[in-house]
């Protein structure tokens, strides 16, 4: 069999005429018959078919116009509540200075919707995210807490209670006596005050987070072991707690 290919647009055509059953049957015919070939070329009316919308979903031109404006050096900024929303409006932007100070932008009206950051009279800074209703933590009470640790940048480092990474601990809580130097210093600070129900985001400094290895809470998994092992001695994190239960120690 041979092939006679015409490329259009992103169109092949392929026409081939059927190959002799056999080489006597090959022998047996003039030279002049032996393989017949023809190509066909679509006409101008025939363009129609080779059009954009005919060949791909809208979305991947989407992508190809994103990726050529990407090579020419271009950068766009989607809020991420309008992306989640669907009604995502997009800014172009020329250099990379004027996209990274949009990026930067965004973040501080993040920050200021979280509310204003705040310290506890030892000197740690939490943000009050969720105030609580419920009792006040006070020292010697039992808590429990779920948590997530994070990077400043919020890059996920582990959790408890919320099935995270597909773990099976929705609703299993961190339990420890409050005050009594069982969590990081800036853990213990960082709740002062707190109320049943209450979330906060503290930050915790590396000489005020896990100097001693027994310190709670500790990795979950293998996997939250090694993002933390190098990094809770070296780098300031980030620890939302929610307190779930505050009980009073009557033992």
């Amino acid at each position: 069999m041979e092939l006679c290919t015409s490329f259009l647009g992103s169109n092949l055509n392929f026409v081939a005429s059927p190959a002799p059953k056999s080489r006597n049957a090959l022998r047996s015919q003039p030279a002049s018959r032996v393989v017949k070939t023809s190509c066909n070329f679509p006409d101008r009316q025939q363009d129609d078919q080779f059009r954009p919308n005919n060949l791909a979903p809208r979305r991947h031109w989407i992508f190809l116009a994103h990726g050529i404006l990407a090579g020419a050096g271009l950068s766009f900024i989607v809020p991420l509540d309008h992306a989640l929303a669907g009604t995502e409006k997009v800014t172009l932007y020329t250099n990379i200075e004027d996209a990274r100070n949009a990026g930067e932008k965004l973040r501080e009206e993040k920050e200021a919707a979280e509310g204003p950051v705040r310290v506890s009279s030892s000197g740690i800074k939490y943000r009050e995210l969720e105030p609580g209703t419920g009792r006040v933590v006070a020292p010697g009470d039992i808590v429990s807490v779920y948590y997530t640790v994070s990077r400043l940048n919020g890059y996920y480092l582990d959790s408890m209670g919320y099935g995270k990474e597909g773990k099976n601990d929705v609703g299993e809580a961190l339990k420890f006596e409050y005050g009594k130097g069982v969590v990081p210093e800036a853990i213990d600070g960082g709740m002062e005050g707190m109320r049943e129900g209450g979330r906060r985001r503290i930050l915790v400094t590396p000489e005020r987070g896990w100097v001693r290895e027994e310190l709670l809470p500790r990795p979950t998994s293998f996997f939250a072991e090694r993002r933390l092992s190098s990094r809770v001695t070296s780098q300031a994190l980030l620890i939302e707690i929610e307190l779930v239960k505050v009980k009073p120690n009557v033992g």
